[in-house]
């Protein structure tokens, strides 16, 4: 059996690799970084307990920047092959922090190449490069002999990287090899919605009402039926969707986190935010102190039924519970008696049993404990806590569920996973996640149940991934809490004895004592709207999505801040404005397309999965570095023909220039003209790589050509129309 080592293993790109190693009979090995916070949401689902059988995906502590312990993991594991994906990669970040980004991304991999030649391990090493160090372009396309321009702190390490593995692979006659990466594919958009279906509330992500397709355009519209977005005021239609690919290049879709007490959000620097007075402010000029439009949750309706401990089960299980696609649920926790609650729990639930193992961390001994019995109601739960790519959520039964049970839930979660070690004296008093879709989900409950107010803060962390605190205030029913006071006063208690059985602050007891009065508010709530912070944020998405809704806003992300609607852009892009007017034209709805360059070439291909473009360098028999790539470039013209050609009409091409015309050649009608305002003054330069030598030496193919994506898209249009008439 074939032995990997993955650094960057909780990273998309690293999960993704060791699912497909996994499914090619590897043991897989990663590398995870010790911090405050234990994070491997991205692969829980192929997680397996080390007390098992057979366990072929193992998680080892480690460092980029400890050459000792890199030393010893490629000492102890003796990988066949090592996948070095582990990046301080934000390019904007590598200029504010230019000495770490240079110490992980340079550094790094020179002390994982030197733990092999020192060790003498005999394996194969894969180092992910990047496009970025191509820069200020010198040639288009680029190829492997292309000159490199690094223009960022994050380029130039990437290139010592680069030409260190060169160099040891010449001097040291190891197997190493860099993957030069264009158009990485892999989505993170993540900002949540409070969706409405057929009268049923959900919280939802862009990408989980319609994920992009990833080997499709850079501009993909969508047209949702029957979902309602919530815009702080009502539910209203949300009308389309438009995912844009986020251009890397571009400060405008650099997207930053804005952080009010009330609110945390993740927008490019174009997007329109609205102040508290709802006027329209670009994201990149709002500053610390601004005050933004904030909005009151919905109220949930009681259209779900589950009984309390069903409930609190499902708490505890988002909390501290893991479960697999194929059924197999964990719990761990080191509280007998919350263990002791949760097999009672899972037995009444689902009439199983718990085989409960201890296992040494380097935190210490845990308890972890596998849930035996019922793997068909696990398999259930599983795709009610979890989103597509792994990260928890509130269920949807839970969010629909009547008050009582939605605080069983909340009681459940704060068990396993809410902060207790407080001197608070109430119940729920923090909860911190990374997963922005369940911090919203549980502010959302903790609305309709306690009524607590919250202060959200974002916290980014050192993995890149950040996480959210959500502090919970006291209970603000101040007034019942005087009255209690005074009940006790009047009965002969003095301020300690009222304070033990209470747990009210003497401070407030003896403001009440001497003639004051409650106030309806927690000292920390005050300003909610004001802006605390502002991040530009270590995770970009790969994609950005715009929304159009009814009103012209919704509101997003975590807590309650309502955005505007970004401008439509999506039919003004030349590749959806000529599939939407072929479609229209077939329809009968549209006489002519006009357009502007004719002879304009772009890129309208995507690459390949990388990651097995990552396995299939290491399965060659030399080592030798890649350009992987579309490299298709077609004129606009080719893209029309495409287009027409879908739906059987025949574009024969007459004049030049601004005189040129597209006629239909089986009955003679102009359906493309060229209009002179289309052009462009300019063209942009861009990064289109040569994929030639992946091609002839690896076997490597985009699996979409271009004139299946164009037939997709037109497909797509015509389809649409059908069902909404016009698009």
């Amino acid at each position: 059996m074939k032995k990997a080592l993955i650094t960057g293993i909780t990273g998309q790109d690293g999960s993704y690799l060791a699912e497909l190693l996994l499914d090619k009979g590897y043991e897989v090995h990663g590398i995870i970084r010790r911090a405050s916070t234990f994070n491997t949401q991205r692969i829980d689902h192929i997680y397996q307990d080390p007390h098992e059988e057979n366990v072929r995906l193992k998680l080892h502590y480690g460092d980029m920047t400890d050459s000792s312990n890199l030393s010893r993991l490629v000492e102890k594991i003796n990988p066949d092959e090592i996948y070095n994906l582990a990046a301080q990669s934000h390019v904007g970040t590598s200029f504010e922090i230019p000495e770490y980004t240079t110490d992980v991304d340079a550094m790094g991999t020179l002390r994982l190449l030197d733990a092999i030649k020192e060790s003498e391990v005999k394996c194969k090493f894969y180092q992910a490069s990047t496009s970025e160090l191509y820069g200020k372009v010198e040639e288009i396309p680029q190829t492997e002999d292309t000159p490199f321009y690094p223009r960022s702190p994050y380029a130039a390490a990437k290139l010592y990287a680069y030409w260190i593995v060169k160099n040891y692979r010449e001097a040291y006659d190891l197997f190493a090899v860099n993957g030069i990466l264009f158009n990485h594919e892999c989505i993170s958009e993540n900002t949540p919605l409070i969706t409405r279906e057929n009268g049923f509330i959900s919280i939802k992500r862009p990408c989980d009402i319609k994920k992009p397709k990833a080997k499709g355009k850079n501009i993909q519209q969508y047209l949702p039926e029957n979902i309602e977005i919530w815009d702080g005021d009502d539910f209203v239609e949300l009308s389309c969707m438009t995912a844009t690919r986020r251009k890397k290049d571009n400060s405008d879709f650099e997207c930053r986190v804005i952080n009010t007490r009330h609110g945390s959000i993740k927008v490019t620097n174009h997007h329109n935010m609205l102040d508290e007075n709802k006027k329209k402010i670009k994201a990149k000029n709002v500053e610390i102190e601004s005050k933004l439009l904030h909005k009151e949750f919905p109220q949930s309706k009681e259209l779900t039924a589950l009984s309390l401990e069903e409930a609190e089960f499902l708490g505890m299980m988002v909390g501290d519970g893991s479960i697999s696609e194929k059924g197999k649920g964990f719990f761990s926790c080191n509280d007998k008696k919350i263990m002791e609650k949760f097999k009672g729990l899972w037995s009444r639930v689902a009439q199983g049993t718990l085989t409960i193992k201890n296992y040494n961390t380097e935190y210490g001994s845990s308890k972890r404990a596998s849930l035996i019995g019922n793997n068909s109601y696990l398999r259930y739960i599983q795709k009610e806590i979890y989103t597509n790519d792994k990260y928890k959520k509130i269920p949807d039964r839970i969010l629909n569920a009547p008050e009582n049970i939605q605080l069983s839930f909340l009681e459940g979660y704060n068990q396993a996973d809410g902060l207790k070690s407080n001197p608070c004296t109430y119940k729920f008093k923090n909860f911190k996640t990374n997963s922005i879709i369940l911090a919203q989900g549980l502010i959302f409950l903790i609305n309709q149940t306690t009524g607590q107010d919250f202060n959200i803060t974002f916290e980014p962390d050192e993995n890149y991934y950040g996480y959210y605190s959500i502090n919970l205030l006291s209970p603000v029913d101040n007034s019942k809490k005087e009255d209690q006071v005074k009940e006790l006063a009047a009965a002969g208690a003095g301020q300690r004895e009222i304070n033990r059985k209470t747990g009210i602050s003497r401070d407030f007891i003896r403001k009440i004592e001497n003639g004051g009065h409650a106030v309806s508010e927690h000292h920390f709530a005050k300003s909610k709207n004001k802006v605390k912070k502002i991040i530009t944020d270590n995770e970009q998405p790969e994609w950005v999505f715009d929304l159009e809704t009814a009103s012209g806003k919704f509101m997003a992300g975590i807590g309650n801040i309502v955005v505007s609607n970004s401008p439509r852009r999506g039919k003004r892009f030349v590749t959806r404005k000529i599939t939407r007017a072929v479609a229209r034209i077939t329809k009968g709805k549209q006489d002519k397309l006009y357009l502007g360059n004719m002879n304009a070439k772009r890129d309208w291909g995507y690459a390949k999965d990388y990651v097995k473009m990552m396995w299939m360098m290491l399965q060659h028999d030399t080592a030798e570095d890649f350009v992987i790539a579309t490299g298709e470039c077609h004129t606009v013209r080719e893209f029309v023909e495409a287009a027409f050609s879908h739906v059987d009409v025949e574009i024969e091409w007459q004049g030049e220039g601004v005189d040129e015309k597209g006629i239909d050649k089986n009955t003679g009608k102009v359906l493309v003209k060229v209009d002179p305002k289309y052009f462009r003054p300019t063209e942009v330069d861009l990064l289109i790589g040569d994929p030639t030598k992946a091609k002839e030496e690896l076997g490597w193919e985009p699996e979409v050509k271009f004139k299946e994506l164009v037939q997709l898209m037109v497909q797509s249009d015509l389809e649409a129309i059908e069902e909404h008439g016009d698009i």
